[in-house]
């Protein structure tokens, strides 16, 4: 899930990491997932469910960078794009920082 997720935010053009962000990166897009077991059939495992959990990080753009990380997420089979609300991250290097917090959901199916 770590390298789907990661091939397709490479495409919202903001720097994206997996757990947490590098010291002093202001604008960028963290990302963590959860599993969870789909559904068995003769106690083989055939598909997963996985939560992805994104946070956008802006000083500014904030909606047209939300509307395109929604759109690049939903294009590339990602379900859902739950929109928390944007509040104040801190600052870096004295400007404002945002964080949005997004929820996807995203299923595989076992081979």
């Amino acid at each position: 899930m770590n390298n789907i997720i990661k091939e397709v935010l490479k495409d919202i053009g903001l720097p994206n990491y997996f757990i947490e962000r590098e010291e002093g990166i202001d604008e960028c897009i963290v990302y963590n997932y959860i599993s969870k077991p789909s559904y068995y059939a003769d106690n083989k495992l055939k598909g997963t469910n996985f939560t992805i959990l994104i946070n956008l990080y802006c000083k500014s753009n904030v909606e047209a960078n939300k509307r395109n990380l929604l759109k690049t997420m939903r294009n590339n089979g990602f379900k859902g794009g739950n929109v928390k609300t944007t509040m104040p991250e801190g600052e870096i290097n004295g400007e404002k920082i945002y964080n949005t917090p997004i929820i996807f959901e995203y299923y595989i199916a076992e081979k």
